[in-house]
């Protein structure tokens, strides 16, 4: 009976989540993140404050909530078992991220606009470092910093041209804009490398 009703327990929260992050969504169309509150928020999901304080801090830990399942997705497309390949040869990896952006592009391409990205791409960088970090350690020929920069490099260039391209009403098709940043970051990496070994 215990295991029966932890799992409805799961669900219902998972649907109020849910409901929480998608009314998030829904007003963020309308106006910025600061001047939501928790009351239009929490009538939209259809729950109650008690409930929503329940699951989360303030509306800033939802959407914190929505940025981390999102960049969640798009790390799990990494094969870990060969991420040194990923690092010589980033563009598979790549080319399977644009995919899952351009999947839930509404999203990625709300929180741009709404200028609450922040937080994504400092993450986004982040999780790159740790994905990369270890194998770096075993490498003793590479200079960790210069390696840092290259991530960084990554990271924000990346989220910067996806940042133009919708501010330029998506004028490129995606999968233009997708090889684009391939090819860079493909070209970018073996000068990186060569760059990062101590001389």
């Amino acid at each position: 009976m215990t295991k029966i009703s932890n799992k409805k327990d799961d669900r219902r929260c998972r649907k109020t989540k849910f409901a929480i992050k998608s009314a998030l969504l829904t007003i963020m169309k309308e106006k910025p993140v600061a001047k939501i509150s928790i009351s239009e928020l929490t009538e939209l999901a259809d729950v109650n404050r008690k409930t929503f304080y329940n699951h989360y801090a303030d509306i800033d830990s939802v959407l914190r909530d929505l940025e981390d399942a999102f960049l969640e997705r798009l790390f799990n497309l990494i094969d870990k078992n060969n991420i040194w390949n990923g690092l010589e040869n980033p563009a598979p990896f790549f080319e399977k991220l644009f995919l899952e952006i351009q999947s839930d592009q509404p999203l990625f391409k709300l929180l741009i606009e709404s200028g609450e990205h922040v937080h994504l791409v400092f993450n986004f960088r982040n999780r790159l470092r740790d994905m990369w970090g270890e194998q770096l350690q075993n490498r003793s020929d590479l200079d960790p910093y210069l390696l840092m920069c290259f991530m960084d490099f990554i990271a924000s260039g990346t989220v910067s041209i996806l940042e133009t391209w919708i501010a330029n009403s998506e004028q490129v098709p995606f999968e233009r804009l997708a090889q684009l940043i391939c090819s860079i970051i493909s070209g970018a990496s073996h000068a990186a490398l060569h760059v990062s070994v101590k001389k």
